[in-house]
């Protein structure tokens, strides 16, 4: 749109669609709210559980990949394909369109497969297809692994959303408020720093190498999800810390 309609063409698109959504959520969507009656966690308190970390950190380090390629593809695109303005854009078609199939699909496929290895599949996936975009030397050579990218971060993403309030609802209180603030944190720091700092990497490493980089990191931290796989429940958690205080009859002094 930009290159063959007008650089204002992909902002008034995009300004229609945002008034349109405000519109919607105007008239249709009129949630009834009631206080509740159960105590939130504290921020602090979801910040030093283990769990909650490791999933926050998955959505981090899926998003990263993103924010890197959204910034360092286009440039490495225009300098080695010389790739016009219009390829550069659709060829970020591909994981969007992947990326709202599998997101839907998995939303319901992680329940039944279990959220925790679907997200280390997906932060595989991940790796793996920022590794095969390395011997492309044509926009067509990027589709399929942009396509598995996309895969990967709807599987990540519809895995772990439902992932953080399961959590919360096995280990602290049913308010949510707190470990959605922390998923959003987790997203919105992995799409700033790659970005951010994609550019000066790319420069001095380069753009193949950086992507070894983060694939590598994905699938290193893929194994960390199965530390979600049987997480340790409020009771579980107060029972094993009474019993750590209970001193063993071994080791008592005898009178």
């Amino acid at each position: 749109m930009y290159e063959l309609v007008g650089k204002a063409s992909p902002f008034l698109f995009l300004l229609a669609l945002a008034l349109l959504d405000g519109v919607l959520l105007m008239f249709i969507l009129r949630p009834q709210i009631s206080p509740s009656t159960s105590t939130p966690p504290s921020f602090y308190s979801l910040l030093k559980d283990r769990y909650i970390l490791v999933a926050a950190g998955s959505l981090c380090i899926a998003s990263m990949a993103i924010g890197v390629l959204e910034s360092t593809l286009p440039i490495w695109m225009t300098g080695t394909m010389c790739s016009p303005a219009w390829q550069i854009g659709l060829v970020f078609l591909p994981a969007t369109v992947c990326y709202l199939v599998s997101s839907t699909l998995f939303g319901m496929l992680s329940h039944k497969f279990g959220r925790w290895l679907c997200c280390l599949l997906g932060m595989v996936l991940m790796g793996i297809s920022l590794l095969c975009m390395l011997p492309a030397v044509t926009i067509y050579g990027l589709l399929l692994p942009l396509a598995v990218t996309g895969i990967s971060l709807g599987i990540v993403d519809s895995s772990i959303m439902p992932m953080m309030a399961y959590l919360v609802d096995l280990r602290h209180s049913s308010v949510y408020g707190a470990v959605y603030a922390i998923s959003d944190m987790a997203l919105c720091f992995g799409y700033a720093v790659g970005p951010s700092a994609a550019g000066a990497i790319a420069q001095a490493i380069g753009f193949r190498l950086l992507m070894v980089i983060i694939g590598v990191l994905n699938i290193l931290y893929a194994p960390l999800c199965i530390l979600l796989r049987n997480p340790l429940g409020k009771e579980e958690k107060m029972a094993l810390l009474s019993q750590d205080s209970i001193v063993p009859s071994h080791v008592r002094r005898k009178p």
